[in-house]
């Protein structure tokens, strides 16, 4: 008798993808927060890294949860892969309208006063939202084409 593919095999790799892409986000938040907490002045460019970030870090957490939750039902589980996937590529997507920079005028930073500009890369997202999104993607194809698990 053949065993069918168990539907769990694919949870872990999404789960860690996921939390892998909500880590990064913290990072790209670390990074932009050090530029904005210490420096007065408006953005001139880098809002919409703002929300490519927060879209990457809520939607990596909630695609996490909800696969861990629902991780015995396949329907459910394509339904959360699905939504985080759209969640990194419009995270991408957000980031990529700022070109990946974000731009602070600077009138004073922390003891330092002077007038110029601050700048933060945060191209790395790219690949890691990136590698996360493809493992998501082919996670999401191993468990589409998965039958129903099992009864225990």
């Amino acid at each position: 008798m053949s065993r069918r593919p168990r539907l769990l095999r694919p949870v872990p790799l999404s789960v860690l993808s996921l939390l892998f892409a909500a880590a990064a986000a913290v990072g790209g938040f670390y990074q932009v927060v050090g530029l904005t907490l210490f420096c007065t002045g408006q953005p001139l460019q880098g809002e919409n890294i703002d929300h490519g970030l927060a879209i990457a870090f809520f939607g990596g957490l909630a695609g996490a949860v909800g696969v861990v939750i629902l991780r015995r039902h396949r329907r459910p589980v394509v339904g959360a892969l699905l939504l985080s996937a759209a969640a990194l590529s419009l995270a991408i997507g957000f980031v990529g309208l700022d070109s990946a920079t974000y731009v602070q005028q600077k009138t004073s930073c922390g003891f330092e006063s002077g007038f110029g500009i601050e700048t933060g890369r945060v191209g790395y997202l790219y690949y890691a939202w990136g590698a996360a999104l493809a493992v998501i993607l082919v996670q999401l194809a191993r468990v589409a084409r998965a039958g129903p698990p099992e009864p225990p």
